[in-house]
Formats: structure tokens, sequence, C-alpha cells
């Protein structure tokens, strides 16, 4: 059985610490998702064309507009519950 590379200890090193800092919640999951992407960028893990090959699979770009649809219902709850709450309180 053959030894594991380097780029492959340290791609399961980053993939530790981004699963733990997901789990932590402390950041965005969009700055630890790219953040990890660009630690495996910097010393060649990764090349840029394989690294953005990613985001033209069309289940990437699904999701990503999911969170588009999903941020804009949450902002449409939040203006209805502030109209509800003012007529509510301002009743004639």
């Amino acid at each position: 059985m053959q030894a594991l590379s380097w780029d492959a200890w340290f791609t399961g090193g980053v993939l530790v610490l981004m699963l733990a800092l997901l789990a932590r919640g402390r950041y965005a999951p969009d700055v630890v998702l790219m953040g990890a992407l660009l630690t495996l960028l910097v010393p060649g893990v990764l090349d840029p064309a394989g690294a953005l090959r990613g985001f033209s699979n069309p289940g990437v770009i699904t999701v990503a507009m999911l969170y588009v649809v999903a941020t804009a219902m949450r902002q449409l709850v939040a203006t209805l519950g502030q109209d509800a709450a003012y007529f509510r309180d301002h009743k004639r």
C-alpha cells in the first residue's frame, strides 16, 4: 500500500478544519467554504480551472438560487410582520 502524499494530508486537514468551523457556527458558511477553497488553491493542491469547474454544476446553481429565494421570503415575512404589527397597534 502506498503512503499518502502531502497534498492528500493537507486536503484532509483543510476538510477537518472546515467542518469544525462550520459546526461551531462562528463564521458565515460562505466565508469558511471560500477560505477552504483558497487554502487549497494557494499551494497548488487545486488548479484554478478545477476549482471553478465545480461552480458550473447545475446542482450548485440550483442551491444558490434557493438561497436567493429563501432570503427574499425571509425579508417579505419580516416586512409583512412589521406591517401587521403596525396596523394592530394603530386601530381606530
